[in-house]
């Protein structure tokens, strides 16, 4: 379990339109109850990591776009309250 394996998830989740959907369909803002629905999508998909990995993948990702300039309204809603990361 990694963060790395998180960034694969989310790399091909993006160029998958049906685990795209998947992904849009688990309710956010509910804290880990969202973060048990993303890790356990993940499993289905392949890929095996935890709720923190996912949470540090995140936040690092957000991190990373922010300093680029470049996050999209969606990055801002997570950070908003969203989906609540530490």
């Amino acid at each position: 379990m990694s963060v790395q394996t998180v960034r694969d998830f989310i790399k091909h989740a993006e160029s998958t339109p049906r685990l795209q959907a998947q992904l849009d369909s688990i309710p956010k803002g509910q804290g880990e109850k969202t973060l048990d629905q993303l890790v356990k999508l993940g499993a289905t998909a392949g890929y095996t990591f935890s709720a923190e990995d996912y949470k540090k993948a995140v936040t690092e990702l957000l991190a990373q776009k922010h300093a680029a300039g470049a996050l999209s309204y969606d990055e801002l809603c997570l950070i908003m309250g969203g989906l609540q990361i530490d």
